[in-house]
Parts: structure tokens; sequence; C-alpha cells
């Protein structure tokens, strides 16, 4: 078990470093592009990474579905049934972004015709971008196939690499020319050489993937079922992480805006963990779920345990010095407003690792249609607690119905999770009252000013530390030995 904790550390790491480092590196390219490039070029060019964020998840789902199917299939030996899976993706991801595809360039034609609309960037440059879509979505559909084979490492590293390439290569073209129309195209063979380098290595173990097998049975049906509930969810995920945003930006003065804004969006990058640690785990939880092994929900109890209070001793040790990080960073008057919202977001960070581990669990089983269903009740729900907060014009209200929304998530998928285990019920009553009234308790004394106090700190830091303790003492010793990696030729 030591070894398979070891490899999963190593794993995630790298899936950090990929995602982190590129953006540090940004720091440096985004000045020099700035003073190298007119004001209009630059807005555009800013506008290109934005869209290159939102290109790299319009696989809308396909890519975890891969993930799920091809891992059952190579689990039990059925390299065929597994790039059949592949190439069904494939065949969808490419009508997909064909279609889209032909919308762009609609859109840039009626744009076209209307030469005095003025909105702000080129936005023929950024419709050039969309050219490249099917490469986009082909790469995320190998890499689903590389995370089924359990070979992190060789995808995290192309994507690291792919990464640091993509924010170093604007500082050399603009030695050649500061014409932004070109930007996207190389861009778009950046990526391309990514997706070749992950088809070789598929190819490496799967020699057959360059052949399409058209005389089995076509699994266009399973794939685009398991991946139509992801595509809902993936929707209505991002309108219900943003709401909060909307509603700020509509209820509080300017001062307030960036007080809730500027440490919400530092604290929650610590999403970047929970996600990494997700997609190394989604392939072993699918295996695990193949088998209809019972270890399967008792681990994911026990790993909320884990995550619940690793969380809570960090927040608790974070909430001491977060004033005097604020106020040596922004200033003191920014952090009198901030500290609230820096650490009740620290504590949010429990809810969402532990929510995402059970929808990760639920996708593992197959079971996509449930964290749509709970979303699309979550968000009329959230929408309207946070139009009455804003209504006050208090961040305090705000930031509690966003910490409202992340229990409700968190109950709601663990409810999900365990509604068809014969001790669900009780697991259930055992678990969710614990984590709310910890919750809760915790923020009614940060709202009060308490939050940085040596009692607040030994109540809420033994807690966290016996929340871990013990979930690691009952995790099953042979959840993960059993979560072998599958054979590949």
């Amino acid at each position: 078990m030591s070894r398979m904790v070891t490899s999963t550390a190593i794993n995630v790491g790298v899936q950090i470093a990929g995602s982190v480092i590129p953006a540090l590196l940004m720091v440096i390219t985004f000045p020099v592009m700035r003073a190298a490039l007119s004001p209009s070029s630059f807005a555009t060019f800013a506008f290109l990474f934005t869209a290159l964020s939102f290109m790299n998840v319009l696989d809308v789902g396909l890519g975890r579905s891969v993930t799920y199917f091809a891992a059952r299939h190579l689990q039990q030996g059925q390299q065929r049934e597994a790039l059949r899976s592949l190439w069904a993706a494939i065949a969808i991801g490419l009508a997909m972004s064909a279609g889209i595809v032909g919308m762009a360039w609609l859109a840039d034609t009626v744009l076209s015709a209307r030469p005095g609309l003025n909105v702000g960037i080129d936005y023929h440059t950024v419709f050039r971008l969309v050219w490249f879509l099917p490469i986009f979505i082909c790469g995320a559909l190998l890499r689903g196939f590389l995370d089924a084979e359990q070979r992190f490492l060789a995808s995290n590293t192309a994507q690291l690499v792919y990464g640091i390439v993509l924010a170093f290569a604007p500082l050399v073209a603009v030695h050649f020319t500061t014409d932004i129309d070109s930007y996207p195209v190389m861009f778009g063979l950046i990526r391309s050489a990514m997706v070749l380098a992950y088809l070789l290595l598929v190819h490496a173990t799967q020699p057959g993937v360059l052949v399409p097998d058209v005389h089995g049975n076509s699994k266009l049906g399973e794939v685009l079922r398991y991946a139509r509930w992801l595509f809902v969810s993936n929707l209505l995920g991002i309108a219900i992480v943003y709401a909060d945003r909307i509603a700020v930006a509509a209820g509080l003065s300017s001062e307030l805006i960036s007080a809730y804004v500027v440490p919400m969006e530092l604290v929650l990058r610590g999403q970047i963990l929970i996600g990494a640690l997700s997609t190394v785990l989604f392939p072993l939880l699918v295996r695990i779920a193949d088998r209809g092994s019972g270890e399967l929900i008792t681990g994911a109890v026990c790993g909320q345990f884990v995550i619940f209070g690793g969380v809570l001793l960090a927040a608790a040790v974070a909430s001491t010095f977060v004033p005097l990080v604020l106020e040596k960073w922004m200033g003191a008057a920014f952090s009198i407003d901030a500290t609230l919202i820096a650490r009740v977001a620290i504590l949010g960070l429990a809810p969402i690792g532990c929510a995402n581990l059970a929808t990760t669990v639920l996708h593992a089983q197959g079971r996509t249609a449930y964290p749509a269903a709970l979303y699309a009740l979550e968000f009329p729900l959230y929408s309207i607690a946070l139009w009455f907060a804003a209504r006050t014009g208090n961040a305090t209200f705000i930031v509690g119905s966003w910490l409202g929304r992340l229990c409700f998530d968190m109950a709601g998928a663990q409810y999900l999770l365990l509604r068809q285990s014969s001790r669900g019920s009780s697991l259930w009553m055992l678990q969710q009252p614990l984590f709310l009234a910890t919750v809760v308790a915790y923020f009614v004394l940060v709202a009060r000013g308490g939050g940085g106090g040596l009692l607040f700190l030994l109540i809420f830091g033994a807690l966290g530390a016996l929340m871990m303790l013990g979930g690691l003492r009952l995790m099953p010793g042979s959840f993960f030995k059993r979560a072998r990696a599958p054979a590949v030729h």
C-alpha cells in the first residue's frame, strides 16, 4: 500500500506542477508582451489565454468517459474493446467540434458584415483559435486513455512541457512579429505537437490505436449516454461556481468586492490539489467499482474523514496567520474586510473535497445522472439565497450562502453515494451531522471575530487531527492493493 501511496503522491505532484509552473511563468510573459504589443493587441492576446482555458474543458465529459470505459475493459484484458471506446469518443468529439467550428465561422461572418462594431478585442483572431478545437478534444480523449492505463507520469510530463512551451513561445514569436493574427496558429501547432506526443505514448502500448476497428460493435451509444450527464454537470457547475461573484459585483461596494474576490480566488487555487487527486484516483475507483467490491463505499467514507479533517486542521492553523499575511500583502484596511473571507474560504475546501470524492465515486460507478440532478436542484436554491444575501450588502451573508451551498453539495453527493448501501443511512447520519455542525461552529466563531485565538486553534485543530487519524485507521487495508494497474501490451 505504501508503494501505491507514493506513486499517487508523485503523480498528483507532477499534475499540479503541470498547472502551477506554466501559470507562474506567465507572470514573466505578460509584462513583456504588454510592452511589445499595442493595447488592443495585448487585450486580444490576454483573451486568447482565457479561450485556451475553455478549449481545454470543451470535451464535455468525453475524456472521463474514455477513462471510465477503457479502465473497465483493460481491467478485463479487453484491449480491442478499450480502443473501440476511444475511437467512439473521438468520432463524437469530432462531430461536436465540427458543429462548434461551423457556428464560430458563421459568427465571424456576421460580425465581419458589421465593420463599425467595437467589441474591444480582435474577434477574428479568437475565432481562428477555434479552428483547432478538434485537436484540443482529441488531446483530451487520448489523455483520458493514458489515465485509464494509469500512465499519469508520462501524460503529466507531456502536459508540463506543453504548458512551459505555451508560456514561453510568445516571448520568442514577438521578436519576429507583433501581428496578433498569427498567434492562434502558433498555439494550435503547439497543441498539435502535444496531441502527437499523446498518440505516440498510447501507440507504444496499444499499436492498434492507429487503425480504427470497424468490424466490432460500435461503442457510440454507451459513450454518449455516459458523457451526456457529465456535460450537464459541467455547464451547471460553471454557473454555480461563479454565481457568488455576480452577487458580489451587484451588491457590494468596490472595496468589498476586492476584499471578497482576491482572497477567494487565491485560496480556491487549492482546488488544483483536489482535482489532481480526483484524476489520479478515478481509474483506480473504476476498477474497484467494476469488481463490485463493498470496500469502495467504506474507502470513500474514510477518505472523506481524512479530507475534511486535514482541511479543518489546516484552516485552524492558517486562521491565526491570515490577518498578518493579508496586512503585509495588501495593507491594513484590506485585511480588515478580507480576513473573514479568507478564513471561510480555507474551510470551504473541506466540503469541496468531500463532495468531489463522492462525485468521483459516483462517476466511477457509472451513475453520472445523479450529480447532474443534484446540481439542477442546487442551482435555483443557491441563486435565491444569493439574491437575498446580495440585497443586504453584507459580505458575511454572501460568503455564508457560499459555504451553505458547499455543505448542501457535500451532504447531497454523499447521500446519493450511500443510498444504495445497506448501511448507507446510518453512515450518512453519523458523518454528515458531524461535518455540518463543525462547519456551522467554525463559521459562527469566525464571523464573531474569534478565528485567531489559541482556544480556537486547539479545538478545531484537535478535531481535524482526530478525523484524519480515524479515517486512516478505518481505511480498508486492501482498498488500493487490489486496484492494480492494467496489463498493457
